[in-house]
């Protein structure tokens, strides 16, 4: 195959022609049809700028006059020219056309004896077999009147509408190509196979979208992910996240934006893995990936995705880019290579379900491509707006005999249906339909101005960059000054492109002095960047243009060699804190608590509990080491009213060397009796109080309580502390699994069943209430609810008696004939003095209970405190008195002080 040449074409020319009349309209009726061209000045220059490009310079010069009147022409469009290549020097023999011209102005006042000069540039691509010893030897350009126009266009004797200029040897290094195949991902997500045929999906989880299934020793393996993300649960559309590739234990990664990461490190574009024979780098708005065995990669910040592979790949690929196989009714296919044996679109879900990659949930609802109604305005709109992809007379109709557009068509109407008013979806499809279009014809297909007719696509360039519809895909950048030509895999692309004389530095553009190291593995760093080897053993900082420093590093004790936010260093073990260079100190935990509440303690176990009661949150517990101080921090939580489900912190207390110190969501802030409120910040040397929005309090020995005056606090617990503190914060001691620890250092480990016997929607919702207040007050760790449904499973763990051991609460709801009682014992796991006055009249009651209560009591898994049963209620009054009882006795008793 022939190699590309990037050539661009500058034109002018000026014309000569009649008088005005005062006062004619815009677009007025030309007074002649006839236009003269009485002289022709034209040359073609030719100048090589760099080594591995071309630039076609041309300047021509046209002399026009009009017959038989001095008035005014005002017309639009009224020439055009057209670009070709022949094999000899007056257009004679084979030619080839390259384009067609026209100006920039399309329409203009022409006026008597004066020039009017308009300017057209077209960036356009030769062929490395056109010039001397070749089929085509020259570039000719014809003038001709637009075909929109009235007015005729003759030449004068020895005039020629034909010029043409011997084009030169021009050789560029590029190297061998070979025939290629694209598989494209765009939208939300729309997918084309190398094959060619196209499919949607809205899955967001990660696939394979490309691996070797049909090993070969003359092919590379690799394996490419697709990651594709949710923007929110509500949308029904997804989007690429990012897309992967793993290769020789390698894992290079692409990411929506600018990030840019290996094996999970980010790096400063351009990126260079030279054992590997991996690039990396930017064509804003582009990452563009290639390899050293054909495989190329690009991604922009639209989610839209183009991986391309040669030919020799052909039947030993498979994922969601089909096979390979030159067959694009057989896509769908097994991880083993074999074909699903049904039609595509019979087995496209099922196929993309095959190479998703260890997903849990159930597979998305199969999407509706017609989620517009038929007549509805969003409809029409967007049929309208995606007409531009099948417009036969449109900018990208010379597409249609290299691409049928309506597959984009569908799934551009589909987009603009899921996302009105959002256009962007449309950009994403004509985007892709360009490029696919363009490398079907091999480049050599004009593309019309296409975002002048779909405004919403109009290019958004950051900072000093402009638009250039046929960029150099490999523009320089300060690793390599020149452009990276030769890892180009194809010949322009529509981009965003620095000043001349600007270098790409990462995502920016940086005037050449400002460009930072290129290290001798190839990598590239901005100035200021370190890089850091795969072991912490060493570090390089780029600290000005050239200027990199190197040394050796090692990391701190208590300190490891790991990735971080995509940083490689030394970072301190958990529970230390530091630059884990230096120095890694054992830091403090952070027990918090929220909302309605719920509960993160010290060892990062999580849980919801709703009492409306005192409870401890954290306290010394057991013999401390020799200079640590008790404390105790208790917490009060409170429902806004008697129908509220929900409690919420109220009060933060801590006390300590015999102090009481009272955090109040009414704003009071109490110290040793009296209100510091207004005495902020307030200091004795024994705690610290001070306001930053919160309020912060920090004892002399390093435990400080934030509390945001609502529902949100956090208890800072110093590393000595560690290990010797028992409540609801947990003992931390590094150990997530034991939190839920009574005061003697046992774990509630009793779960209670509800037996599965009926729906609760006949109970009275009052005695609901009350049970659950009751149950709530004295389950210390974990919230207990009653609804009316079904019921099967709940685990209570034993409350604490702040002053005595611990007591156990069981439920058991029976259906007795076709009435539902609720049976409540209160079983003593040891005997709570402060309870004792109500052992009897809270006892075990028969039935169920009794004989739960029994069973545990046989297997020693409790201790019995009681005098025998009691009757069981027979009506709801009776029950409901009998839980008021048990509820206001436990609301008086010693468990809530």
């Amino acid at each position: 195959m022939n190699c590309l040449l990037l050539a661009s074409v500058l034109l002018a020319f000026s014309l000569a022609i009649t008088a005005p009349s005062v006062g004619q309209e815009l677009y007025a009726r030309a007074v002649s049809n006839r236009l003269e061209v009485t002289e022709v000045k034209g040359f073609i220059t030719f100048n090589q700028i760099e080594k591995t490009s071309s630039s076609v310079v041309m300047e021509l010069s046209y002399k026009f006059t009009f017959g038989g009147s001095t008035d005014v022409v005002q017309k639009e469009n009224l020439w055009q020219m057209q670009f070709f290549v022949s094999q000899n020097d007056d257009s004679t023999g084979d030619k080839r056309n390259l384009f067609t011209i026209y100006p920039e102005n399309q329409s203009s006042t022409l006026k008597p004896n004066t020039q009017e000069h308009f300017e057209a540039s077209k960036s356009i691509d030769f062929l490395e077999d056109y010039g001397p010893g070749q089929l085509f030897e020259f570039m000719c350009v014809t003038f001709s009147k637009h075909p929109q126009t009235d007015v005729n266009i003759t030449f004068s004797d020895g005039e020629s509408e034909t010029l043409c200029e011997s084009l030169p040897s021009l050789k560029v290094e590029m190297p061998p190509t070979e025939e290629n195949r694209t598989c494209y991902f765009w939208g939300d997500p729309h997918q084309k196979t190398f094959d060619g045929y196209g499919y949607t999906h809205q899955g967001d989880y990660e696939y394979i979208g490309v691996t070797i299934c049909n090993r070969d020793e003359n092919v590379n393996e690799f394996e490419v992910v697709v990651d594709n993300f949710r923007r929110t649960p509500s949308k029904p559309v997804t989007y690429i996240r990012e897309i992967r590739l793993y290769y020789n234990d390698v894992v290079y990664a692409l990411t929506h934006l600018d990030d840019v990461s290996v094996d999970g490190v980010k790096v400063t574009l351009p990126y260079s893995d030279a054992e590997n024979g991996v690039t990396i780098h930017y064509a804003a708005p582009h990452k563009i990936l290639t390899t050293d065995f054909g495989l190329a990669i690009r991604f922009d910040n639209m989610h839209n995705s183009a991986i391309t592979l040669p030919v020799r790949y052909r039947n030993k690929v498979c994922g969601l880019c089909g096979n390979f196989d030159d067959d694009r009714t057989n896509e769908c296919h097994y991880r083993n290579g074999t074909t699903m044996g049904v039609h595509n679109e019979e087995c496209k879900h099922d196929h993309v379900k095959e190479w998703e990659i260890n997903r849990d949930d159930e597979y998305p609802i199969k999407p509706d491509l017609r989620t517009c109604d038929e007549g509805s305005h969003i409809l029409n709109m967007a049929v309208a707006s995606c007409g531009i992809l099948t417009d036969t007379e449109g900018p990208l109709a010379n597409c249609h005999e290299y691409v049928d557009p309506e597959t984009y068509f569908i799934t551009c109407v589909y987009d603009l249906c899921q996302l009105h008013p959002k256009m962007y979806f449309l950009c994403s499809s004509v985007e892709t339909y360009v490029d696919d279009c363009q490398r079907a014809s091999n480049w050599e297909t004009e593309i019309g101005d296409w975002r002048s007719v779909a405004t919403a696509c109009v290019p958004r360039c950051t900072e000093n960059m402009t638009f250039n519809p046929y960029g150099l895909p490999c523009p320089p950048n300060c690793a390599d000054p020149d452009g990276v030509h030769t890892s180009c895999a194809i010949p322009h692309l529509e981009m965003c492109v620095c000043p001349e004389g600007k270098l790409l530095d990462g995502t920016k553009c940086v005037d050449p002095e400002e460009c930072g190291c290129k290290m001798e593995n190839g990598r590239y760093l901005s100035i200021g960047e370190e890089f850091v080897a795969g072991d912490c053993s060493e570090h390089c900082t780029c600290e000005g243009r050239g200027n990199l420093q190197c040394g050796s590093m090692e990391c701190a004790e208590n300190a490891q060699c790991s990735v971080k936010a995509g940083v490689r260093n030394c970072y301190c073990d958990d529970g230390y804190m530091g630059n884990g260079r230096e120095e890694c100190n054992k830091t403090g935990k952070v027990c918090r608590i929220y909302g309605d509440p719920h509960f993160h303690t010290f060892d990062e176990d999580s849980y919801s509990f709703q009492g409306d009661c005192t409870y401890v949150a954290s306290r010394t517990c057991g013999d401390l080491p020799r200079g640590l101080t008790h404390f105790r921090v208790l917490i009060h939580s409170d429902a806004l009213n008697s129908e509220e489900r929900f409690t919420y912190l109220t009060q933060v207390r801590l006390h300590f060397k015999h102090k009481a110190f009272k955090l109040y969501n009414t704003g009071e802030i109490s110290y040793e009796g009296r209100d510091i409120a207004n005495a902020l910040p307030f200091d004795d040397g024994s705690i610290s109080v001070y306001r930053t929005g919160d309020i912060v309090a920090v004892t002399s020995f390093g435990l400080k309580i934030t509390y945001n005056g609502e529902n949100d606090a956090e208890i800072f617990l110093p590393p000595d502390y560690f290990g010797h503190v028992c409540g609801l914060c947990g003992n931390a001691d590094g150990n997530s699994t034991n939190d839920k620890q009574k005061p003697n250092g046992t774990l509630h480990d009793v779960r209670i069943s509800y037996f599965p016997t009926t729906r609760l929607k006949n109970l009275n919702s009052q005695i609901l209430g009350m049970l659950e207040t009751a149950l709530n007050m004295m389950s210390l760790w974990r919230p207990v609810r009653l609804e009316p449904k079904n019921m099967r499973e709940l685990s209570i763990y034993a409350p604490v008696c702040e002053r005595s051991p611990v007591h156990l609460l069981i439920v058991t709801i029976s259906r007795i004939r076709d009435s539902l009682l609720t049976l409540v014992s209160l079983i003593f796991v040891e005997h709570c003095p402060l309870l004792t006055s109500s052992a009897q009249a809270l006892s075990p009651t028969s039935g169920h209970a009794q004989k739960r209560a029994e069973a545990l009591i046989q297997t020693g898994r409790v201790k019995l405190n009681t005098v025998g049963p009691r009757p069981v209620p027979k009506d709801t009054k009776t029950l409901d008195s009998h839980v008021t009882s048990l509820s206001q006795h436990l609301e008086t008793s010693h468990l809530q002080k």
